[in-house]
């Protein structure tokens, strides 16, 4: 068990994607509304990275990025481990059989739920209300555990930006997007005060930032991709392909609403939807690397370094959202329903 505890906690991040994948399946097949069995290709989606690290490592398994750019980023905060270290925590079991038993212990829970949901009828015991009570619930447990894992495997510099840097940049974009009518979240339990967005939401992006740094670190070194450039764009992919399991799913169970003039383009969800998601993580990844490397050449200090990068949240917003309405353009048309929406909300704002 030692051992096992050891490739769970130290793998946390990977670990929490494959348990929400497969609680979002969970939800989806035994929802009464449902079974949406559509979940299942899409679990397939966001299981490639997880599943792949946690099945491939070896006894020598990777030992850190190898492009010089990476390493100053990876080495940033002298708190935090070494990245040969971090890797080798993550080699402390040796063998398949090991893994595979530390996969169902992980996933145990929701194995336990799933037979009882068969036991007692296809369509389980599980609400509305109550399946978004679970990803509440969930999202911020989650949230925690991966925010202790960051804090102590990475240090206080990684934890600060993933986590209260990413909130707040999380809180910004979903704030942005209810205020300018593109989706509703009304459905939630717990609101941030003042305003319309709510916590699980907010923490969920954080339990999916950090679990997508940590695949997109791993698969830059698997790829050798050694050019800084490409980091943000592996990261950004590995976070879409979560959200094209979440969001179909929430969206199915009414967790959050489109706006009416947004056409469903993937299983009733807007294409605007997926270009945000890929343009605000790659967004967040590449001002992080920027800042961390300006930081690292100009001899500032880890907190000099942290602040910079809070403090450039709302311009790494403004990016995200440039490249994202400039992609949803090129897509839909300047004069489509997600432009006409975001000039609307525009000229309310207008006097």
């Amino acid at each position: 068990m030692k051992r096992v505890r050891a490739l769970i906690w130290h793998g946390l991040p990977a670990w929490c994607n494959v348990y929400m994948i497969a609680q979002i399946l969970f939800v989806a097949l035994f929802f009464e509304g449902g079974p949406f069995y559509f979940a299942l290709l899409t679990a397939l989606i966001p299981s490639g990275p997880a599943i792949y690290y946690i099945f491939t490592l070896r006894r020598n398994g990777p030992k850190g990025l190898k492009s010089s750019d990476i390493d100053t980023w990876m080495d940033a905060s002298p708190d935090a481990l070494p990245p040969d270290q971090l890797r080798e925590l993550t080699n402390a079991t040796e063998g398949p059989a090991t893994r595979w038993f530390a996969l169902t212990v992980l996933l145990a829970p929701v194995l336990a739920w799933i037979a009882y949901s068969f036991v007692f009828g296809k369509t389980g015991p599980l609400s509305q209300d109550r399946a978004l009570l679970v990803f509440e619930i969930s999202s911020a447990l989650w949230a925690i555990l991966l925010f202790l894992h960051c804090l102590f495997q990475r240090g206080a510099q990684q934890a600060v930006i993933f986590f209260l840097g990413a909130g707040l940049y999380a809180f910004l974009l979903e704030t942005g997007g209810i205020e300018m009518g593109f989706f509703s979240e009304a459905s939630f339990h717990v609101f941030f005060p003042f305003s319309h967005t709510p916590l699980a939401v907010v923490s969920g992006w954080c339990t999916v930032f950090y679990p997508a740094f940590f695949l997109g670190e791993f698969l830059a070194h698997r790829w050798r991709a050694t050019q800084v450039s490409l980091f943000p764009i592996i990261v950004g992919l590995v976070a879409l392909a979560s959200d094209l399991h979440l969001d179909p799913v929430a969206t199915a169970l009414q967790f959050w609403t489109w706006h009416a003039d947004l056409p469903a383009r993937f299983l009733d969800v807007p294409v605007v939807n997926f270009t945000s998601w890929f343009w605000a993580v790659f967004a967040f990844g590449a001002g992080f690397l920027t800042i961390i490397r300006i930081g690292t050449r100009m001899q500032w200090k880890r907190s000099t370094s942290t602040l910079v990068f809070i403090v450039s949240i709302p311009a790494i917003q403004g990016m995200a959202g440039f490249c994202n309405f400039l992609c949803i353009g090129l897509i839909e048309g300047f004069d489509g329903p997600s432009w006409k929406l975001l000039l609307l909300s525009i000229a309310s704002y207008v006097p």
